[in-house]
C-alpha cells in the first residue's frame, strides 16, 4: 500500500518538508481491530503536533520513528471495512465506517491506502454524511461533543460565546450548541461571518476589528458559556469579565495561544499543567467555573447519539489529492490556522 511516512522526527515546522510517500506493507487487524480501506483522512493541527512532538507543548505522544520503523500519521478517517480481527462482531467487510484512531497514538495512522483501528473508535457511516464529511467530524466532533455535551449544561436559550468558531472543532460546536436551542455568538473573522451564520450562529462578532469582551461589556451582555478554542491568557481573562455569576469558562487549549505552535521544554509544560489543574481545583470553590476539554471514551455515546439527529454538518476547506506537493502545502496552510472547517485527503477514490 502506499502511506505517508516519517523516518525521523522531524524538526519543529519542519514536518512538510520530511515525509515521503512509500510502499508499506498492509497492516494485519489485531482481535480487536478493524482494517480499513480509507478513503478519506483529514490534515489537522493534532497530526502537525504529534509528528514533531509539541503537543502539549512538547509531550512525546508516539516513540521517534526510524528508517526500520517508519511513522505513518494521521487521526481521522473515513472508508470501508476491508477485514476484521477475530473477536469484532459490529462491523464486517463492506461496511462504510469513520473514525479516529483514538490513544495511545498509533505509529501506522490514516495517512495510508489501509488502517487498523481498534474497534471502539470507529463508527458506521450514516448514509447523510458523505465519506469527506464523516472523516471531518470523526475527532473533531469527539471534542466539540465533549465541550458542548460534556462540560456544559445548556438549556435552552443559554447564550453561549464560542471562540474559534470557524475552525474544524469550532464549526461543530456551533452546530452542537445550537442543537441544545442556545443563542450562539461566534468569534472568528469577517470572511467567515456567512459561513458561521449558515451553520446556526445568531451573531458574529469579528476579532479583527474589536475585543469581544468590550463589545459585550457596552451592551451589558453576559454568557451562560464561552467556549474557546484558540486559547491564551489574555482570552481567559476577556472571558470572565463578561461570565454571568454561575456561568462556565471552558477551553480546550488552556493559557497558551494555539498550544503545541511551539515546544515549551518539560519546566514550560510542568508550568502549563500545575496552572491548568490549579485554575480547575480552584473554581470548585467558586460561582463562575474554569472547566478543561479532556475527551474520554465516555463522550462516545453522546456523539453517536449527535449523529443519530442528523444535526452535524461538518464544513470542508478544502479536498486533496494523495500527492506530495498538495499535502505538503496542506501541512503549511492547516499549520496557519487559517483553514475554514477541514482539509481532507482522498486517499483512495471512493468506490461506493
Amino acid at each position: 500500500m502506499q502511506a505517508i511516512t516519517l523516518s525521523h522526527r522531524p524538526k519543529k515546522a519542519h514536518f512538510s518538508n520530511d515525509f515521503e510517500i512509500t510502499h508499506q506493507e498492509i497492516p494485519k487487524p489485531q482481535k480487536n481491530e478493524v482494517l480499513v480501506k480509507v478513503y478519506n483522512a483529514t490534515i489537522t493541527i493534532d497530526d502537525i503536533n504529534i509528528a514533531e512532538a509539541s503537543s502539549l507543548g512538547g509531550i512525546p505522544l508516539t516513540s521517534p520513528p526510524t528508517n526500520k520503523q517508519p511513522a505513518t500519521p494521521g487521526i481521522e478517517l473515513s472508508g470501508i471495512v476491508e477485514t476484521v480481527g477475530v473477536n469484532v462482531t459490529p462491523f464486517k467487510k463492506g461496511d462504510a465506517v469513520f473514525g479516529s484512531v483514538g490513544f495511545p497514538i498509533k505509529k501506522n495512522g490514516a495517512w495510508a491506502e489501509y488502517c487498523s483501528i481498534n474497534e471502539k473508535f470507529l463508527m458506521k457511516k450514516p448514509e447523510y454524511l458523505s465519506f469527506p464529511q464523516a472523516a471531518a467530524c470523526a475527532g473533531s466532533g469527539m471534542v466539540a461533543t465533549c465541550a458542548i455535551a460534556q462540560c456544559c449544561n445548556i438549556q435552552p436559550n443559554d447564550t453561549v460565546l464560542i471562540i474559534g468558531a470557524s475552525g474544524g472543532v469550532g464549526s461543530l460546536a456551533v452546530q452542537i450548541a445550537k442543537q441544545k436551542r442556545a443563542y450562539v455568538i461566534a468569534v472568528c473573522s469577517k470572511k467567515n461571518e456567512a459561513l458561521v451564520k449558515s451553520i446556526g450562529a445568531n451573531r458574529v462578532i469579528d476579532y479583527h476589528s474589536t475585543s469581544f469582551a468590550e463589545t459585550l461589556k457596552k451592551e451589558n451582555n453576559q454568557m451562560d458559556y464561552v467556549i474557546d478554542f484558540v486559547g491564551g491568557k489574555e482570552i481567559e481573562h476577556d472571558a470572565f469579565s463578561i461570565l454571568k455569576p454561575r456561568g462556565s469558562f471552558v477551553t480546550a487549549v488552556g493559557p497558551i495561544q494555539y498550544l503545541g505552535d511551539k515546544k515549551l521544554g518539560w519546566s514550560g509544560i510542568i508550568k502549563l499543567l500545575l496552572y491548568i489543574t490549579t485554575r480547575i481545583f480552584s473554581s470548585t470553590f467558586k460561582k463562575q467555573k474554569y472547566v478543561f476539554v479532556s475527551p474520554t471514551q465516555s463522550v462516545f455515546p453522546i456523539f453517536k447519539e449527535l449523529i443519530k439527529t442528523q444535526s452535524i454538518h461538518p464544513i470542508i476547506d478544502k479536498i486533496i489529492k494523495f500527492n506530495k506537493p498538495e499535502i505538503k502545502e496542506a501541512i503549511d496552510y492547516v499549520r496557519s490556522h487559517k483553514a475554514r472547517g477541514k482539509v481532507v485527503v482522498e486517499v483512495v477514490p471512493n468506490e461506493i
